[in-house]
């Protein structure tokens, strides 16, 4: 009987190589040129990021990388990289483990190269995004695929669900936070990455997010709404830390344009200073290694926002990063 030889690769969606303006620069055409990221033909799509985005961005990003930049270099690197390093050594007799970033380094192809000539019989996809969005785990599932079909020895291919309903993910977010003392704060915001309406809508074509009443219930119409999986995480989140529904507010983040999912997390933080809740936590599902997005634009950018509105205390509630209880579930998850 042949030995069977299994790769779990893990993906997440990447960062600058360095804080330097041409790396950030690379970064964000790489970004925001993928069709999945902004969803217009390809002529329109390089016009509007190679000739107005990036331009006016990159030097404001590139800042802002500096500002939470490590010793050891990007915090969602370090951590990802942290996370692989223990995953490795629980599975060490059932499997290799790979990392690799949608964009920037290390790059999918190239990671995927190096484990071709270990001619694996099995390939576990691991996208590290709790919740769908075709963005993040479609544009990564599909950039492995585009590579793996030219291969000549295709190994059996399984793909690990969105696993934001999952009770070994649920059980840690929910433990994570706990240790932090959410009763203790004014208020907890349950924030995630925003996305276009457009896109949400995408995932169930013909029909809005009102009309299959995406806040309250998934089925099989909206199973893979965006919306409907953050929902539906905060709640479980909130359960299992006894909230309710008077104690915390579900928002999004990241907005490019006011056609994106509402609530806006900084709007909603203004409207708590004006209620007098002055101390509040927040909580990022969206994310399982602190980032960007959660390092600066919550920690930092929010943070002096609150304050300035009168807020006295804004705090973070750190990732899963490299949990160990996480890289133990995450270890048996999966393998189910």
């Amino acid at each position: 009987m042949k030995k069977k030889k299994t790769a779990v690769l893990l993906l997440n969606i990447g960062s600058p190589d360095s804080y330097k303006v041409s790396d950030v620069r690379r970064y964000l055409h790489q970004f925001l040129f993928d069709g999945r990221v902004i969803e217009l033909p390809a002529f329109f799509r390089f016009l509007l990021v190679y000739g107005i985005i990036v331009p006016f961005r990159v030097f404001a990003s590139a800042k802002k990388y500096k500002e939470i930049w490590t010793s050891e270099g990007s915090p969602l690197m370090v951590y990802s990289e942290q996370f692989k390093q223990k995953l490795a050594g629980v599975l060490e007799q059932k499997a290799d483990v790979f990392l690799a970033m949608r964009y920037g380094n290390p790059s999918i192809r190239l990671v995927l190269e190096q484990m071709k000539k270990n001619n694996y019989t099995e390939l576990i996809i691991c996208p590290m995004y709790p919740q769908n969005a075709s963005s993040t785990t479609g544009s990564s599932v599909q950039k492995v695929f585009s590579i793996v079909k030219n291969w000549v020895n295709i190994p059996a291919i399984k793909v690990v669900d969105t696993f934001w309903d999952h009770p070994m993910y649920l059980q840690s977010m929910i433990e994570n936070a706990r240790q932090y003392q959410p009763e203790t704060y004014d208020h907890v915001i349950i924030s995630f990455h925003g996305l276009p309406l457009k896109q949400v809508y995408r995932s169930h074509p013909g029909k809005t997010c009102a009309d299959l009443n995406c806040v309250a219930e998934i089925n099989d119409d909206n199973y893979y709404c965006y919306q409907s999986a953050c929902y539906l995480t905060a709640e479980a989140i909130a359960q299992g830390l006894n909230l309710t529904t008077d104690n915390y507010t579900i928002a999004f983040q990241s907005r490019l344009s006011k056609n994106w999912l509402e609530p806006f997390t900084d709007d909603v933080l203004e409207a708590l200073v004006k209620q007098d809740k002055k101390k509040v936590m927040v909580i990022c599902p969206s994310f399982v290694a602190d980032c960007l997005e959660t390092i600066h634009e919550i920690e930092i950018e929010y943070g002096e926002i609150f304050k300035k509105n009168g807020g006295e205390k804004l705090f973070l509630v750190p990732a899963l990063n490299s949990n160990d209880a996480w890289v133990e579930r995450f270890s048996n998850l999966i393998f189910e």
